[in-house]
């Protein structure tokens, strides 16, 4: 076996679902842990390319700042990880895969050693007054992002890489 470039059975594959704060902060973890390891490889799923920093919508509403400035692009914040923008469609825990499209004809099985689910949460705004009206109603328009995007909670745990990590996030209700 060639130490430079191992073969693919002897690489260790982590696959992280979802690319909001768990995700990304996770990925970029494990990207700074195995940095110089050649026998890890990790890929980061996400139907987005980029992270919203949510607390700073109020002040892009309030006219402080642009938009641009809430959200920064996830494939240059993490330079090691294979970063893959799709929608996961199934996860098989027997075969240890997980399908993920890019649209009706773009597919893709990857295989994981480890998997790191950050889907994210979904935001309770039935306590916002006006939250439930159509967005052309409001003064101040909530982007429709706001609707999908929201901070995930961090487990705390730390990352151990001989076993499978899984980072859960709340639900609000």
């Amino acid at each position: 076996m060639n130490a430079e470039k191992p073969n693919l059975q002897s690489v260790t594959q982590i696959v992280v679902l979802g690319g909001g704060f768990a995700g990304v902060y996770a990925a970029r973890r494990m990207e700074k842990l195995f940095a110089r390891r050649d026998d890890v490889q990790i890929f980061l799923v996400s139907r987005d390319n980029f992270l919203l920093m949510t607390p700073l919508l109020f002040e892009v509403c309030s006219g402080k700042l642009e938009m641009s400035a809430c959200s920064i692009s996830i494939r240059e914040f993490l330079r090691r990880v294979e970063f893959i923008e799709a929608s996961v469609e199934a996860i098989d825990l027997d075969r240890r895969t997980v399908l993920v499209s890019s649209g009706a004809t773009n597919e893709r099985e990857l295989r994981y050693d480890h998997l790191v689910f950050a889907l994210g949460s979904l935001t309770n705004t039935s306590r916002i007054d006006g939250s439930s009206l159509p967005s052309r109603s409001r003064r101040w328009p909530m982007p429709s992002c706001c609707a999908t995007m929201s901070s995930n909670e961090w487990s705390g745990r730390r990352l151990n890489p001989t076993r499978t990590v899984a980072v859960a996030s709340l639900r609000s209700s």
